[in-house]
């Protein structure tokens, strides 16, 4: 499980510097993805060190464990820095790239899941989270940012 969770954390990490990277784009694409980011990984993190406490790791090792997946993020900036300083256009694959990793993470890990729920109110809850999402993102991308 630890090979796993820490190979998971690295490339999560990993994407989510390269995405970063993404505010050559424009200004207002950058500050969206920053922000998004930025309240994903706070509470993601959060709830990773309380998972590793859990699962018997004690205090050290389950810092020790956070910083192990932290390289991911390390190495994605050095390969976004490297992007932006080549001449191809890094939107080109970098969205894709990052879209396909989001997608896998829905229909793969979190799909499954909502189906397995029988509680009716629960589904509920669900669906108007999935539903208030997608309006946050069609509010947040409907700014105009000059």
């Amino acid at each position: 499980m630890e090979v796993t969770w820490g190979s998971t954390g690295i490339g999560m990490e990993f994407r989510d510097s390269i995405l970063s990277s993404n505010k050559t784009i424009s200004f207002q694409f950058g500050a969206m993805t920053t922000f998004a980011i930025l309240v994903h990984e706070i509470p993601h993190e959060v709830s990773d060190f309380a998972i590793l406490l859990r699962a018997d790791f004690n205090r050290i090792q389950a810092v020790k464990a956070q910083l192990v997946t932290a390289t991911g993020g390390i190495a994605g900036a050095f390969v976004a820095l490297w992007i932006n300083n080549d001449s191809m256009q890094s939107a080109d694959w970098i969205l894709p790239f990052t879209a396909g990793g989001f997608i896998n993470i829905a229909l793969a890990q979190i799909l499954p899941e909502l189906n397995e729920e029988k509680d009716r109110r629960q589904n509920i809850k669900q669906i108007a989270m999935m539903f208030l999402g997608l309006f946050v993102m069609v509010a947040i991308s409907s700014l105009q940012i000059n």
